[in-house]
């Protein structure tokens, strides 16, 4: 995140790197920084900076691109799903309005993203990610209900086979030599 165009960025996050793959999807990688106050009331200048290399085991890592999603895009609290130019420039700064003159497009990057600044909101991402939750837990829980009904039938019929083949104890039969 980086205050305005010129100053330097915050300390950034990153994610695990794929190997040889032309077309990397990282799931489920969740990142949350703090955002000046100072951001809420005017949130021109105010970016969030994603940048993508190439990972190299030797040397530096090549970079592939950067792309900014502006605060004032995410103003409204909503979440932004979308595909955002990767632009390879040295220098800082860039304006997405005009991707020629911030640099050459190298490709695009596919993000998701959200700024929650007020408690309402934080309160409606909180009740979502719970649903989602629960939904995924309730699935999990029916498709275990149903491997362990599946493992009670096998085992009743593999109980039934066994009780076919149980040998009736028969009564030893003596001799009288009398």
């Amino acid at each position: 995140l980086r205050p305005n165009l010129f100053a330097k960025p915050a300390k950034g996050k990153k994610t695990y790197f794929i190997e040889r793959c032309a077309n990397p999807k990282w799931s489920g990688m969740k990142f949350v920084f703090d955002v000046p106050v100072s951001a809420i009331s005017d949130p021109h200048g105010f970016a969030l900076l994603v940048k993508v290399k190439d990972h190299r085991i030797i040397g530096y890592n090549r970079p592939l691109g950067r792309a900014e999603i502006h605060l004032r895009s995410l103003k409204n609290q909503k979440e932004v799903l979308g595909w955002f130019p990767l632009l390879l420039r040295s220098g800082r700064g860039s304006d997405l309005g005009n991707p020629a003159a911030a640099g050459r497009v190298q490709g695009s990057v596919k993000l998701r993203a959200q700024w929650i600044y007020k408690t309402p909101a934080l309160i409606d991402y909180f009740i979502l990610l719970s649903e989602t939750r629960i939904a995924k837990l309730l699935a999990n829980s029916e498709s275990t209900r149903l491997y362990h009904q599946k493992l009670l039938t096998e085992e009743e019929k593999k109980r039934e086979l066994d009780g076919d083949s149980i040998f009736l104890p028969v009564k030893a039969q003596t001799q009288n030599t009398e």
